[in-house]
């Protein structure tokens, strides 16, 4: 229930799970994110739902860009 009713979590771990390792390795801390790592990757299905909110990351960026780019010709 709580991951059909929230995404925040799903939303961070999609754009932290790529550098993951590298920040684990240059922080000095092997366990960073787990708790995290570990509810995420829990989910049933949870690479089909990674990536769509990838997707949505990535159509929320262009989103924000093309706003900007507007209000610079502005």
């Amino acid at each position: 229930m709580f991951n059909d009713a929230n995404g925040e979590h799903v939303f961070y771990f999609a754009k932290l799970q790529p550098f993951l390792k590298e920040l684990r390795e240059k922080n000095g801390t092997p366990k960073a994110y787990q708790h995290l790592e570990n509810v995420v990757m829990a989910i049933p299905d949870v690479d089909a739902r990674l990536e769509v909110t990838r997707i949505n990351i990535k159509r929320i960026a262009a989103r924000r860009a093309l706003a900007a780019d507007q209000s610079l010709r502005v």
